[in-house]
């Protein structure tokens, strides 16, 4: 399966594209556990699949807890305002994330993404692009 691919590559792997794969909610729990194996993992796409607000809370730990992760790419998925704040929640205290991209997402999260981008100022710079 994909998770035991994962886990196989995972040390070495400095990107990983799982775009318009369908990935859900459902896939969420494996792929949080598969994800802190991926030690040199720099861009973590996950553009265009069906994550809702339950998969992006399942996984904002996880890539928070990512130590050379860069860019992560949830553009195009079906998560709410409270998932996106969440997301980004898990990620202020991240000390390598610089480019979290979510672009097609719910609005009205703005106002929280510009607050977490000003808390992470003190201790790195985290850029949020929406649009």
């Amino acid at each position: 399966e994909v998770e035991e691919a994962l886990a196989f590559s995972a040390p070495q792997l400095e990107r990983l594209r799982v775009a318009r794969s369908a990935v859900s909610d459902t896939a969420a729990p494996n792929l949080a556990k598969a994800l802190p194996l991926m030690r040199a993992l720099t861009t973590l796409e996950l553009a265009h699949n069906r994550l809702t607000e339950a998969g992006f809370q399942i996984l904002s730990e996880a890539v928070g807890k990512m130590p050379s992760l860069q860019v992560l790419d949830l553009s195009y998925n079906k998560s709410s305002a409270a998932g996106i704040a969440a997301l980004i929640d898990g990620l202020r205290h991240s000390a390598t994330i610089r480019e979290v991209i979510l672009r097609g997402s719910d609005h009205k999260s703005l106002s929280s993404v510009v607050k977490v981008q000003e808390e992470c100022r003190d201790g790195h710079s985290m850029r949020v692009v929406m649009d």
